[in-house]
């Protein structure tokens, strides 16, 4: 027998593409939670005890994968201002429909008299020595919004999987005193033995680092080598954040190899009061922040992740993309057992080592389509989540499929393309074979005769040209020889558990249909 992928709805198994990296234009639609506690902070005011430190969640809808985060943190002179500020309500509400998971925090503030942790307690002297006694209380409110930022790093890593981000994607964007906390976070901390947050940039709106406050040059100087990279906008004629502290800590950057980007706005004062970022160009026809979007895209590391295999891992393509899976029944839950064959292929089992419960084949397209494909297939009746990485680029995608049910089909061309399509065992007729036309794939040494027919939405229909690639691969076009349309390979698995596997794939809006002909047996699917 042979087993055949159902190939299903390949004209519409493409709709609904999340990107790796977050778009430059608005793309989705952004659901907000507000008021989340992410943490607590001692205060002497009003009363001595505890302030809960709240943040407003918004996080794209419709977006699968780890996603990037960006924390907004709100200025206000370390005296006032909150999360619900308008131009950080936009720009967050902004970000997250380019796929973004932004938190804006609210800080403990003067009034609140805080009580600064031990961890930030190497700062306090740096930071405060020498400066008058009236100044004394803003400044270590200065660190309490830093003793805060941490608290709120430790949050997001606490709950990587609730929010499904990304823990090496993390950057931070600040206003004046918010773009302050962001610099002391990125750049000051590992001077004075703390361990300082990884982050992945820092957008920095009039702001700067007033670590020690009266020099503006050792300030700066904080900022060292491999440190996140910088995107800078300062108004030269700013009254209260002298516009040195982002020439200084600009020239540093660049002194130390960090990538900056600076937006010295000619005559602008301090404050988004004085300059519309969703106005003002950056350059011709590009805003600053629409720049901005474009600048945090593409700083965004990519991850790396080892591949080790081990009894629940595949490493496939020497290593390139590392692929586990989870079953979920109504009796229990586990990680499939993974059994590598070739460099390319392998598979899974739930419940007993000899059942073959999920095959999976990375096909290396580069040369066609520079795509590479993951196939996959499962004859099981319990949920699974598929999980591949890239150790390459970083990017993951998680393919599920419920009990019951088909897998689903996605793709990420931003990292590299992938395919999961359905497996069904069906029973199988015997056919009369049909002369060989030019349309046709005769796969495995001739063994299988595989066809596809198309019809376009206009009602337009049509044989596909087929084109073969090796001994068990083709793939067709529909319109033009030059566009790959669907993908099919027939992998002989009879030393595994008996049978033939058919995988097959499309990037086409068409209405497709496969035959497959088993020329041995004359069976049909």
């Amino acid at each position: 027998m042979f087993r055949l992928l159902s190939v299903w709805s390949l004209g519409l198994a493409f709709a609904g593409i999340a990107w790796a990296l977050p778009t430059v234009d608005p793309t989705y639609e952004v659901s907000v939670t507000t008021g989340l506690v992410y943490g607590h902070g001692q205060v002497n005011a009003p009363v001595a005890g505890e302030k809960a430190l709240l943040l407003d969640l918004y996080e794209p809808v419709g977006t699968t994968g780890l996603r990037p985060v960006l924390v907004a943190i709100h200025g206000g002179g370390f005296i006032g201002g909150s999360r619900d500020n308008l131009t950080f309500v936009r720009m967050s509400q902004e970000m997250a429909s380019r796929g973004w998971v932004v938190v804006s925090i609210d800080y403990r503030l003067l009034g609140d008299d805080p009580v600064l942790s031990s961890r930030v307690e190497p700062l306090v002297a740096p930071t405060t020595d020498g400066a008058p006694a009236f100044v004394v209380p803003t400044l270590r409110a200065m660190l309490a919004a830093v003793d805060d930022g941490l608290t709120l790093v430790d949050w997001l890593l606490a709950n990587v999987d609730a929010l499904q981000i990304d823990p090496t994607k993390i950057g931070v964007m600040g206003g004046s005193a918010g773009a302050i906390t962001s610099v002391h976070l990125a750049y000051v901390l590992d001077n004075y033995g703390i361990s300082a947050p990884s982050l992945a940039f820092v957008a920095d709106y009039w702001g700067g680092s007033y670590i020690p406050p009266g020099d503006n040059a050792a300030a700066a100087n904080h900022l060292g080598a491999g440190e996140p990279p910088l995107f800078v906008v300062h108004g030269t004629n700013d009254p209260t954040v002298e516009f040195e502290r982002s020439e200084l800590l600009v020239a540093r950057a660049e002194n130390q190899g960090v990538p900056v980007e600076f937006h010295p706005i000619q005559g602008a004062g301090h404050g988004f009061g004085n300059v519309d970022i969703f106005t003002l160009e950056a350059s011709p026809g590009v805003t600053i922040f629409q720049r901005m979007t474009e600048w945090t895209r593409s700083v965004l590391p990519a991850t790396t992740t080892s591949c080790v295999p081990d009894t629940q891992t595949l490493c496939l393509n020497n290593g390139r993309f590392r692929v586990s899976a989870m079953w979920n029944s109504a009796t229990g839950a586990g990680a499939a057992t993974a059994v590598e064959l070739t460099p390319d292929f392998g598979y899974f089992t739930f419940f007993d080592d000899t059942n073959v419960e999920l095959a999976v084949k990375v096909l290396d397209g580069t040369g066609i389509n520079g795509a590479y494909w993951v196939f996959a297939a499962g004859a099981t009746n319990v949920a699974v989540d598929l999980i591949v990485d890239d150790t390459t680029t970083g990017a993951r995608r998680i393919y599920q499929n419920p009990a019951g049910r088909t897998f689903e089909t996605v793709t990420d061309t931003a990292a590299f393309s992938q395919a999961v399509v359905s497996q069904a065992t069906t029973s199988l007729s015997t056919v009369d074979l049909q002369l060989e036309t030019r349309q046709s794939l005769l796969l495995n040494q001739g063994r299988f005769r595989v066809e596809i027919d198309w019809t376009s939405p206009e009602g337009d229909s049509g044989q596909a040209g087929g084109v073969e690639v090796t001994d068990d691969t083709g793939f067709y076009w529909f319109f033009d020889e030059d566009n790959l349309e669907a993908f099919v390979k027939v992998l002989d698995g009879r030393g595994i558990n008996g049978a033939f596997w058919v995988f097959a794939a499309g990037l086409t809006n068409v209405e497709v249909t496969i035959r497959v002909t088993d020329t041995a047996t004359g069976a049909e699917q």
